[in-house]
């Protein structure tokens, strides 16, 4: 498996998202702590997610590809 990393968490607006460059076909899915999707959309290699339009709180972030998924906890300050 590849090590994708996720900084800074928690967050004030952006986060730097590592680790994706061997992976193809990767979508990102972003929901609230109670499941509600928020954003979907498609990554490669070193990438950037703003949520800086987001109420502060606690968000779940799932990263899909071919070969693997992923999913952490964000906090939004």
């Amino acid at each position: 498996p590849y090590t994708i990393q996720l900084y800074p968490n928690p967050t004030k607006g952006k986060i730097f998202i590592s680790g994706l460059e061997e992976l193809q076909g990767i979508e990102l899915k972003l929901y609230t702590i109670l499941g509600q999707l928020m954003e979907t959309k498609p990554l490669s290699g070193h990438q950037e997610l703003d949520i800086q339009h987001l109420p502060a709180g606690i968000y779940i972030l799932e990263i899909w590809s071919e070969e693997q998924s992923y999913k952490s906890l964000i906090m939004k300050d």
